[in-house]
């Protein structure tokens, strides 16, 4: 199923992550959507194996949280091909 919404979020998310790693707070501001929706697009690229988590930091409020960045070594992250 082609979804443009999806495809469009998930391409806002990986020009994030390729600036730098980032927390999903910081998805979650830098992209102003909701923390479930970020959640779910963290875990479809997770899933499809564009993105990792190697190491986690502590946030503003001192719990430890993942830090999210893309995997080196999948071509679809750049390829901007997300359907199943």
């Amino acid at each position: 199923m082609h979804d443009p919404l999806l495809e469009q979020d998930l391409e806002k998310l990986l020009a994030q992550l390729r600036e730098a790693p980032k927390t999903q707070g910081e998805l979650v501001r830098a992209l102003r959507l909701r923390s479930a929706r970020i959640g779910n697009l963290l875990e479809v690229l997770r899933q499809k194996g564009v993105i990792h988590t190697t190491r986690c930091i502590a946030d503003e409020r001192g719990r430890t949280v993942n830090l999210w960045e893309i995997r080196t070594t999948a071509s679809s992250a750049e390829s901007g091909t997300f359907s199943s």
